[in-house]
């Protein structure tokens, strides 16, 4: 999902049937290298919901940072009116494309 200029969000889900079998990092892996590679997005996002350890456990096996919690950003979809549906914390975890990181010079002592 595009979101800001040079940035995608990347969503996903597995059936319950077949999770614990490593599928959603891999294809977390796949479709982050795709993204940077073949769309030349440099920063890809997920949004976790604190609580999903699973999630958070996919976001790291994939190479996926930590940047911040954002209190009461995700909805929870209960309704379809969003102004009477609930919202929740978000974690944003984030992959950049390595060849876009700005280096850090660090003075020569």
């Amino acid at each position: 999902m595009p979101g800001q200029p040079g940035s995608a969000e990347l969503a996903y889900w597995i059936r319950p049937a077949q999770r614990g079998r490593g599928i959603a990092s891999r294809a977390v892996q796949a479709v982050t290298i795709w993204a940077h590679r073949g769309l030349a997005i440099p920063r890809i996002w997920l949004e976790i919901d604190p609580g999903n350890e699973p999630s958070l456990r996919v976001a790291q096996r994939a190479g996926y940072h930590f940047e911040q919690r954002l209190p009461r950003h995700c909805r929870d979809w209960a309704t379809e009116d969003a102004r009477h549906d609930s919202w929740h914390d978000c974690l944003i975890w984030a992959h950049v494309e390595p060849s876009t990181i700005e280096p850090v010079l660090v003075p020569w002592r």
